[in-house]
């Protein structure tokens, strides 16, 4: 187990860590965010990304799953985005990798700032060798970045795609929330729970 942990060393997984900055830097040059991750992406890799508090995790199983779904389909509506870094940690004995990053929409208030999400998202990155991630986690701010949406679409700053993806996770949101609440009765009923 110990030689598993101590595989890769601290300066590996911080050029690993490089190479991904300078992957979203090109990305964000050409907003071709999913072409760019190919480049760090094990085949078998699995991604996570956690949705908010009614919401299940999103999970994608493979390479091809991942750029199709997770960066595809999800990442639909934010074109013009950027997701500047923050600070990066690196833990050579379990191969990982953890950087913070903000999400800066390309609409500007009339006092020349841009609309954000506030807070801070993170990543996770189990190495995989050669230069590729064969486990990465996303989590961020998920409510900021709804409002920071629902702002968007508000103003009228937002595009189609974005509109269609408030409406899709309104839908999302009301059905979980609904599915929690059946089950909270459910667990009254169970247990004989009276007010």
């Amino acid at each position: 187990m110990t030689a598993e942990l101590n595989k890769y060393t601290y300066e590996e997984i911080e050029a690993f860590g490089k190479k991904i900055h300078d992957v979203m830097l090109e990305a964000r040059k050409t907003g071709q965010y999913v072409v760019a991750n190919e480049a760090i992406l094990d085949d078998n890799v699995v991604y996570e990304w956690a949705l908010g508090p009614t919401l299940p995790a999103y999970v994608a199983n493979g390479k091809d799953a991942v750029m199709r779904n997770a960066l595809g389909a999800e990442m639909a509506g934010v074109d013009g985005w950027k997701y500047p870094w923050g600070d990066y940690w690196v833990d050579p004995e379990k191969g990982v990798l953890i950087y913070n990053w903000k999400m800066i929409s390309p609409w500007e208030r009339s006092d020349g700032t841009f609309y954000a999400a506030n807070g801070y998202g993170y990543s996770f990155h189990t190495y995989a060798g050669n230069g590729r991630t064969k486990h990465k986690t996303d989590i961020c701010e998920s409510q900021m970045l709804q409002y920071c949406h629902a702002e968007g679409v508000a103003g009228g700053f937002a595009n189609e795609a974005m509109r269609e993806k408030v409406k899709m996770r309104r839908t999302r949101e009301t059905m979980a929330l609904e599915n929690w609440i059946e089950h909270l009765e459910e667990l009254r009923e169970e247990y004989g729970y009276k007010e």
